[in-house]
């Protein structure tokens, strides 16, 4: 028997550490959604939208769709969505910014 707390902790975990597969936690998220939300208590619903987090913007893309249908919805949700938009895209753009060099001195490094 989980809290509800613990219930973001589990995926949460297996989302950061999933480097082959970024969109597993989301996936896992989406389909389990009407479960993950019974078992909360009403008011954690408006922070469902941190499940998006990451580095994808296809993800961000996807959270912004899913968060748009009225049953997916809570109060303040918006202002958690925007927050995880926020991180998500700076990321990206660190990733696109930064990417290139950091890969072009790990080679270097690697063929010392």
């Amino acid at each position: 028997e989980l809290r509800p707390q613990e219930l973001f902790s589990i995926p949460q975990g297996v989302g950061m550490n999933s480097w082959d597969d970024p969109s597993r936690m989301w996936d896992w998220f989406v389909k389990n959604y009407d479960r993950i939300v019974e078992l909360m208590p009403p008011q954690f619903k408006t922070y469902m939208p941190f499940f998006a987090g990451g580095c994808e913007e296809e993800r961000l893309v996807a959270a912004r769709e899913f968060f748009a249908v009225e049953e997916h919805q809570a109060p303040g949700q918006d202002r958690i969505m925007e927050r995880v938009a926020e991180g998500v895209m700076e990321c990206v753009e660190l990733r696109r910014r930064e990417g290139p060099p950091v890969a072009e001195f790990l080679v270097e490094r690697e063929s010392r």
